[in-house]
């Protein structure tokens, strides 16, 4: 990446019957984002007749053992190399190695293992266990799961279990990478005054039987921009992340108050300047990535704009392909 760090990832398959974005699912692998429906056809368009794939979809495994993917790159000294070379726009630099034959067996075999014991770290939660989660690229996966259910109508049962559209290709990374920085995406209110959020919120939390106080900056859960600057925490939360209680609350409010918008910025920079011609600035801190999988295994997808995971520049690259038409 540009900052000199590495990002190790496997590319591979995953199996869409094994996938579900839907809200509440139980599915071994799970979105982190809420899913918007309006989002999906006109990706699903370009992928519907699409021969071949070239996605961006960055999966996640809650592997602090770090035993799937970090022994595959302690090998890459004597892996074929595929490619290596400079990426355009500041994107850092990218290696592709082939991992196959003893390799691919021998994560195969640490994948399973992995799979079989996952549960065990949270247990007492319904559904299957929760094995990977995306981390970017949410409505991509959730396109080729709508087109692959669209397509698997028209299927006998045995074709169904070789159909190419069957699986997605997905880049898989560890949430313990060091590489991996989750950066916060801040929220700008138009058409409130800070008075009007803060009494609203105060009302709202009141009513659920939580809590708006103020707090010290390293211990507030948002920032409201001003001068001076004001840091608030939100008491007595059912959720582990803070975001989810106060996304919704602001899905609910702002739908009542006539003129008001939200926008989603990165940088607080770009907030300030906002909240100087007359935006409410709400300042989020990044997100600890410790906590993802919990908050999705508990509470479904993520609100919307909850976490970047680095910059855009730097996620993902269309550089591999597979087909994904039976013809």
């Amino acid at each position: 990446l540009e900052n000199g760090s590495v990002r190790m990832g496997l590319v591979g398959m995953v199996d869409l019957d094994a996938y579900d974005y839907t809200p509440g699912a139980t599915s071994a692998i799970r979105a982190t984002e809420r899913t918007v429906p309006e989002r999906i056809p006109p990706r699903q368009r370009v992928r519907r007749d699409a021969p071949i794939e070239l996605p961006h979809i960055l999966m996640l495994c809650d592997d602090h053992d770090k035993v799937l993917i970090e022994p595959v790159a302690a090998k890459k000294a004597r892996l074929k190399k595929l490619y290596d070379f400079d990426l355009m726009e500041g994107g850092g630099h990218s290696e592709g190695y082939l991992v196959d034959g003893e390799d691919a067996a021998a994560f195969d075999a640490a994948l399973r293992e992995y799979t079989a014991n996952v549960g065990k770290k949270y247990e007492g939660l319904r559904g299957v266990p929760m094995v990977f989660a995306v981390g970017d690229g949410n409505h991509s996966l959730a396109t080729a799961k709508t087109c692959w259910e669209n397509i698997k109508k028209t299927l006998s049962p045995a074709e169904i279990e070789t159909h190419p559209a069957r699986w997605a290709l997905v880049e898989l990374n560890n949430l313990y990478d060091p590489a991996l920085v989750f950066e916060p995406i801040h929220r700008a209110l138009f058409g409130v005054t800070a008075e009007s959020f803060k009494d609203a919120l105060s009302a709202w939390l009141r009513a659920r039987g939580m809590a708006l106080e103020a707090a010290a900056p390293e211990k507030a859960m948002f920032t409201l921009v001003g001068d001076p600057d004001e840091g608030y925490a939100m008491r007595g939360l059912t959720n582990p992340l803070p975001l989810y209680t106060l996304q919704m609350f602001l899905d609910e409010w702002l739908k009542t108050v006539r003129g008001a918008s939200i926008d989603y910025i990165h940088g607080a920079d770009a907030v300030r300047e906002l909240s100087a011609k007359g935006a409410v600035g709400l300042l989020l801190p990044a997100m600890d990535k410790r906590v993802l999988f919990e908050s999705v295994r508990r509470g479904g997808a993520l609100p919307r704009k909850t976490f970047s995971m680095g910059e855009a520049r730097e996620k993902r690259y269309y550089l591999e392909c597979r087909r994904i038409s039976a013809e």
